[in-house]
């Protein structure tokens, strides 16, 4: 009976898994691809961001590390007491969190009374800072340049540690609840923005609790499933730097979008007609279509559009599409760059760069032979020449050899290898490419500014 119960309990947990798999899944294609404004609206459709966008925080470097410290407090406990302690330690993430959106709301309901600043200049400054620096993050993720975002990396606090059980659990998740507040991940500043923007206590406060019962539900489920020896630690470390790669590519088109639009202004997301192209791929009605320009090519319509539309810093809103595709494209071309060097540079290619140069000297000392019969003059001298040359060249194929054989920082890679690296390099060139020509034909041909 305990058996059938465990392997019961085991198939809720597996599913319960899978289900927010899904949801994290759906949360991306969100990022990626935002609701139109007319579902967004509304308290119910930002609880539900605010939910959804805490479980994808699961797959961020700056939270990943939240799960191996819950498998360790509820890892070797009986299933009741593995469960409270995971709930103590997500108790503390909740009131830190919800104490954050109390205390965004109180800063702008201060802020809007006193300094009357207007919301729209508010929500530009934070777009514009917030994805500059998740931008930054997303290229150093992919590994295109050398930036980390602060964290923290010091031991527990000591009047932490004196705590034992449930008390230690709830201290250390409240003192962990900071992690993820600078996060880059998208839904961070607009959760922010809104809990401001309302100056209502109890609506910052329950925004972002339900944004923390989003984050702590994948950490609890998957402490559940260490308890009952499935171990997901191991499962998320061999995989951590896929996981690493693909929120770090996600993050560059996410963060490129959020840049874009704090820098030129909500008016040229408008302008642009992308909110119409959504509400038309969701059903929406779309008014308005027009031929553009002498071709023929059909268009969408903006019935909102906002004349002599700048951004915050007065340039002109039409810049912001192609702003917007440098800032996508730009990290493909870098990367590319980057991986054709590195295969490129490795000491199986350098042997094949090699074996051509021999071949090349080899033919000219055979040429000179068979015609001169080795004489004692100039000729002589080159043969010896070239016969010194390749005593070098075999040299440093040795060097290069030993290298394959022994590992290097460029890894160890054989010609077969070598070969199937380079192939998957042209296909990511041409995907690339590819890419690249859809963006460019998107903004110039069907959302033209």
């Amino acid at each position: 009976m305990a058996q059938r119960s465990t392997g019961l309990l085991r198939k809720i947990i597996i599913l319960s898994v899978a289900a927010v798999t899904m949801v994290i899944a759906v949360d991306v294609l969100r990022a990626l691809f935002p609701l139109p404004q007319s579902f967004a609206s509304g308290s119910l459709g930002w609880y539900l961001f605010s939910f959804i966008s805490g479980l994808s925080m699961i797959v961020l470097p700056c939270s990943l590390p939240l799960l191996f410290i819950i498998l360790p407090l509820s890892q070797g406990k009986r299933p009741m007491a593995g469960l409270s302690l995971a709930l103590a330690f997500g108790l503390g993430v909740a009131v830190m969190l919800s104490l954050y959106g109390v205390f965004v709301a109180l800063l702008g309901e201060t802020i809007f009374s006193f300094a009357h600043i207007e919301a729209d200049d508010i929500k530009n400054g934070v777009y514009f800072i917030s994805g500059f620096f998740a931008y930054l993050f997303a290229l150093g993720e992919i590994g295109l340049i050398n930036f980390r975002m602060p964290s923290y990396v010091g031991v527990t606090p000591r009047a932490f540690q004196k705590h034992n059980g449930l008390a230690r659990a709830f201290f250390l998740g409240l003192f962990l609840g900071n992690i993820g507040i600078g996060s880059p991940h998208p839904a961070m500043p607009l959760l922010l923005i809104e809990s401001a923007s309302s100056a209502d206590l109890f609506y910052g406060w329950s925004l972002f609790l339900t944004h923390a019962i989003g984050r702590v539900l994948p950490l609890v489920l998957l402490s559940l499933l260490a308890m009952y020896g499935m171990n997901s630690a191991e499962w998320l470390l061999t995989r951590k730097e896929r996981i690493v790669s693909a929120s770090g590519w996600a993050m560059v088109f996410v963060a490129g979008f959020i840049l874009t639009l704090g820098l030129f202004s909500h008016d040229w997301f408008t302008n642009s007609g992308q909110p119409y192209v959504l509400e038309r791929i969701t059903g929406g009605e779309v008014s308005g279509l027009s031929l553009h320009g002498e071709v023929g090519l059909q268009t969408i319509g903006r019935p909102n559009a906002v004349a002599n539309a700048v951004g915050i810093f007065g340039q002109p809103a039409a810049w912001g599409n192609w702003f917007l595709v440098f800032l996508w494209i730009m990290p493909l071309v870098a990367y590319y760059r980057r991986e054709k060097l590195r295969v490129f540079r490795t000491p199986a290619f350098q042997i094949q760069k090699l074996e051509r140069e021999l071949l090349r000297i080899e033919e000219e000392r055979r040429g000179i032979e068979a015609v001169l019969h080795i004489p004692h003059g100039v000729q002589g001298a080159r043969v010896k020449e070239l016969e010194h040359q390749m005593d070098g060249l075999m040299k440093e194929r040795t060097v290069l050899e030993e290298a394959m054989r022994f590992g290097t920082k460029s890894g160890i890679r054989d010609t077969a290898s070598q070969r199937y690296e380079e192939q998957l390099l042209r296909m990511r060139r041409n995907w690339y490419i590819t890419l690249a020509l859809l963006l460019v034909l998107t903004f110039a041909i069907f959302l033209p500014l």
